[in-house]
């Protein structure tokens, strides 16, 4: 009586995880019996947003308990991103007018306008100190051949992530954490959808509300990328595959390379300098540089022609490729879940 009293049933064993030779992950199962891993774990981290009990679900599932305190979390991060972005490509604009004597000019009868020599002599110093601040930009940034420095700049994107509960306002990377499993396909989708809405709505009021009262020289703008449509350009699959291809090894960059610099007791904010030949390479024939977010360049975006538009869509499938580029190299550890 007393070894039976001892013993578990068959299936009590095959539900217990100390039995079976398996160790509880904090996570859920899918349709197959497999467990997704919802935990940062490769990387010591927490998820955003924890799930302490084992639910039977699959991919499509999502908590409605949960939706909204995630959305809430993901809206105030990509309005932290586009407001800081945006700033900064504002306080950009501003140097370049400085370091060129252009700014302000309102009228012909303006000071600088007729060559006032007190005016020439107080603008010599503003505008040394502006060409000194644009030289620690890439060349590209002041003839706006590149987007990506500012709108998908690593050091603000891990900022962001390091002080507000570890969201990374990044489409693609979204996508690359639902392939990772770390995101069912439902909650990716709703994520992707508050990502677009948000940054649209964000840029709107900053366009509107504060920008529309100076001229357009401190106008928010969208590199026109040349196509063969519209010019001696390349066909549009070679864009588009430039485009994912970028995507892809900035995304993947941006889960590696800050982990790898805080185990060997690096800063992370030389992250910038392992992704920056990604900002200034060209995806397209005129040497312009990617977005690398598709919610920004749809933000921004002066055309509506498809080529322009469609390029959200080689930045998304980048995601995805880089998604499965670390599960293959740089999979979550299971024993850290």
């Amino acid at each position: 009586m007393v070894i039976a009293s001892t013993l578990l049933s068959s299936d009590q064993a095959a539900a217990s995880p100390m039995m079976n030779g398996t160790t509880p992950l904090r996570g859920r199962n899918t349709a197959n019996g497999k467990m997704r891993r919802r935990a940062y774990s490769w990387r010591g981290e927490s998820p955003p947003y924890d799930r302490r009990k084992l639910q039977q679900t699959n991919l499509m599932d999502v908590n409605p308990s949960e939706l909204l305190p995630l959305i809430s979390q993901e809206s105030r991060c990509v309005s932290a991103w586009v407001v800081t972005a945006t700033s900064i490509q504002v306080i950009v604009s501003i140097l370049i007018r400085v370091a060129s004597y252009a700014y302000p000019v309102t009228s012909a009868s303006s000071p600088r306008a007729s060559h006032n020599w007190l005016w020439d002599g107080l603008a010599v110093g503003p505008s040394v100190i502006a060409g000194v601040l644009l030289r620690l930009v890439p060349p590209q940034v002041i003839t706006q051949e590149a987007p990506g420095f500012i709108y998908a700049s690593a050091w603000i994107l891990l900022a962001i992530k390091d002080r507000m509960g570890g969201v990374v306002p990044h489409v693609p990377t979204r996508i690359c954490e639902a392939a990772l499993g770390r995101l069912s396909v439902m909650e990716c989708l709703i994520l992707v959808a508050v990502q677009f809405a948000c940054t649209a709505s964000t840029v709107t009021v900053i366009r509107y509300c504060f920008l529309s009262k100076f001229d357009d020289g401190l106008a928010l703008y969208m590199p026109e990328y040349t196509s063969r449509a519209v010019g001696d350009g390349h066909p549009w699959i070679v864009d588009y595959f430039h485009e994912m291809l970028v995507t892809t090894l900035f995304t993947v960059a941006l889960q590696v390379v800050p982990v790898l610099l805080k185990l060997n007791r690096g800063p992370v904010w030389l992250a910038l300098l392992f992704v920056y030949p990604l900002y200034t390479y060209g995806v397209d024939s005129g040497g312009h540089g990617s977005t690398l977010s598709p919610s920004i360049l749809l933000a921004l975006s002066s055309s509506s022609s498809f080529y322009q538009m469609g390029r959200c869509l080689p930045q998304m499938l980048g995601g995805l490729l880089a998604g499965r580029i670390m599960c293959s190299y740089f999979p979550d550890d299971d024993k850290r879940a």
